[in-house]
């Protein structure tokens, strides 16, 4: 890279600067750096991808996953995080489910996903959905399999009501298809009615 343009590090990129800057004081500052920096802050800023009024989208899972506990709680059935379950075919391994219970035996996983902001479908999420059905058909039989869902509607129809209508083949025999709101105070069984 030519010394005479300025080079963004953060995005591996030349950047154009119109005239450098000056501190209070009167002094030159880098403006390689000050460029950088503002490119960087800016593509933080505009992430497509990140749950609105959420630190993370992690967060936004743990916290559903912790309103997730409070539902199940009112119906009497108390779980906890990261619960382990070894799974597999000939061979097992140890997989932790979002939440679940030894005895009785239940294994939960959860998930906030909602429609798109254009109200789309989220078909790469769904495809998370496929892979947790796919932990529960390899899951030992003696558990209760439940698989809660943020409710999230389009029109009159839920998330989860979409995955059971076009995604049902996939869904294994005895998992169960919750959804409930943010906070675990409502919810409904969707699968099997």
């Amino acid at each position: 890279m030519p010394m005479d343009v300025p080079y963004c590090v953060f995005m591996r990129t030349p950047v154009l600067v119109k005239k450098a800057a000056r501190f209070p004081s009167g002094g030159l500052r880098d403006c390689r750096i000050t460029a950088a920096l503002s490119i960087w802050k800016s593509a933080m800023d505009t992430n497509n991808f990140q749950r609105i009024g959420s630190i993370s989208n992690a967060h936004a899972g743990k916290e559903f996953e912790q309103a997730a506990q409070v539902f199940f709680a009112r119906l009497g059935i108390n779980l906890s995080s990261d619960f382990p379950v070894a799974v597999g075919f000939d061979r097992k391994k140890l997989r932790k489910f979002d939440l679940g219970s030894a005895e009785p035996a239940i294994i939960v996983e959860c998930k906030s996903h909602n429609w798109t902001q254009g109200g789309n479908i989220p078909s790469a999420k769904l495809t998370v959905w496929n892979e947790s059905m796919f932990y529960f058909h390899i899951a030992p039989a003696q558990y209760r399999k439940l698989f809660l869902v943020l409710r999230s509607v389009r029109g009159s129809q839920s998330l989860a009501e979409y995955y059971v209508r076009n995604h049902g083949h996939l869904i294994p025999p005895g998992v169960e298809m919750w959804e409930c709101d943010a906070t675990g105070k409502s919810g409904q069984l969707v699968y099997p009615l």
